[in-house]
């Protein structure tokens, strides 16, 4: 690990000549994040939040003796005693700094670029996942549905249809044309997370939205068998690996939802998380993307999954086909031109907008198939 080490000593050797010149305006913090990526330790982000609002902190020598510390308490892996010197960096910035909330997001959303998932994120910084979904603009294309029967739904997907105000639409796709039932699971730690725990957030008016579908069983909760959990677990979380050592990409709710998906090769995986789509779909590009923002080499095993996984768009172009907009439509397509076009763009617009990283010209792709 002495690559990705001495990595994080250089930047803080940077950092702590920058205090001292007092010149923090062009300190990049950026190059910790691989830190955080490889070894994923609190402490590390505590320091990366100090090192992120320098600009905005009134500074002085024995805060660059601080970082100095710290330069020699990694040296010799003091895991304890970082901890507690990291702390008080963080507790400084959170006490000094305006932009404490907002460097929050700036590394969240640096570590989703690294490539870790929505979920593992959470798990590592606090941070509201529904405001930081919306801020990121990864896109990639997915494979269009061509029979549901059986979709698990992730967090990341779920969060969308909420934010976008559309859980109804999916009462369309309860059934095929052969009058048979399709299935939409999601699991118990994900209606948790997403709708109950969430209730008496910021966000809370969102997940209220979900909770007719699931009452009427348009939304089904499945819990994972202990016996496959077991046999699939850190299928993904020991698939990547930097000098033999895997590195964690998701969180264990979202392995959770990905072994219950391998179940069964008919189930379908919706996801709206750009990493763990192209973990799934490219993992050679996964694998050559993290690489190159690293600058180090990765080792990644194949996973061998072969269900379909899709992002959230695929379910609500399948609910505007099947009318679920009919009543605004009937009101008023005599007067506007090609109006369910309109409302199908506006609809994947918003799921755009929301997070589901759909790429531009698959929306028109999508608009092209909508009859009016």
């Amino acid at each position: 690990m002495k690559e990705v080490d001495d990595k994080i000593k250089l930047i803080l050797a940077k950092a702590a000549r920058a205090i001292l010149i007092e010149d923090t305006l062009n300190f990049d913090w950026k190059p910790f994040v691989a830190g955080i990526f490889v070894y994923q330790k609190k402490y590390l982000i505590d320091i990366c939040l100090f090192l992120a609002n320098l600009p905005s902190l009134e500074l002085k020598k024995e805060h660059s003796k601080l970082l100095e510390n710290i330069y020699i308490l990694f040296q010799e892996k003091n895991s304890e005693r970082l901890k507690s010197q990291s702390k008080k960096l963080a507790q400084l910035v959170k006490k000094k700094s305006m932009c404490f909330e907002e460097t929050k997001f700036e590394i969240a959303l640096e570590m989703y670029e690294y490539g870790l998932s929505y979920g593992r994120i959470s798990e590592l910084i606090d941070i509201n996942v529904w405001d930081m979904q919306k801020r990121t603009n990864k896109y990639i294309n997915c494979k269009k549905i061509n029979q549901i029967k059986e979709c698990i739904i992730d967090e990341s997907a779920l969060r969308t249809i909420c934010l976008t105000g559309v859980t109804s639409s999916l009462e369309k796709l309860r059934f095929n044309k052969n009058k048979e039932i399709n299935h939409f699971f999601i699991t118990e730690s994900t209606s948790k997370k997403v709708v109950f725990e969430n209730l008496n957030n910021k966000n809370g008016f969102d997940s209220i939205k979900l909770i007719p579908q699931l009452g009427n069983g348009t939304i089904e909760i499945k819990e994972v068998n202990s016996k496959t959990k077991l046999i699939n677990s850190s299928l993904i979380n020991e698939s990547l690996f930097y000098k033999n050592i895997p590195i964690p990409i998701i969180s264990n709710e979202e392995e959770e939802i990905i072994t219950l998906v391998i179940n069964s090769k008919e189930k379908i995986l919706v996801s709206d998380d750009f990493n763990i789509i192209e973990l799934i779909i490219k993992p050679s590009n996964f694998r050559k993307r993290i690489e190159k923002k690293l600058k180090l080499n990765l080792k990644l095993k194949k996973l061998h999954i072969k269900n379909k996984v899709v992002n959230s768009s695929e379910l609500i172009i399948e609910s505007i086909k099947k009318g679920s907009f009919e009543q605004l439509t009937y009101a008023n397509y005599k007067k506007i031109k090609n109006f369910n076009k309109i409302i199908a763009r506006s609809v994947l617009e918003k799921f755009r907008e929301n997070g589901c990283p759909i790429e531009k010209k698959k929306i028109k792709e999508m608009i092209s198939v909508i009859k009016n």
